[in-house]
């Protein structure tokens, strides 16, 4: 079962809301303003990948740890 993170006031959104799980691919989002919740793997990937569609992507999260940490699998 994919886990929102409380976020205040997200009922009150008129956009799209989806889970990492649910993401396919980039192409969807072209031209448009995309937030992503959370600095794990999942959301910085999906967020590297939106870079090169959207008009802005914003990666929003609470670690602390650098973004630009070496790749899992080289």
């Amino acid at each position: 079962i994919p886990y929102f993170a409380p976020v205040k006031n997200l009922h009150a959104f008129k956009g799209k809301v989806l889970h990492s799980h649910d993401y396919r691919d980039a192409e969807a989002y072209k031209g448009k303003v995309v937030v992503c919740f959370g600095g794990g793997q999942s959301g910085k990937d999906i967020s590297q990948e939106l870079c090169g569609v959207a008009l802005k992507t914003i990666l929003s999260h609470h670690n602390p740890s650098p973004l630009h940490q070496p790749p899992l699998v080289e």
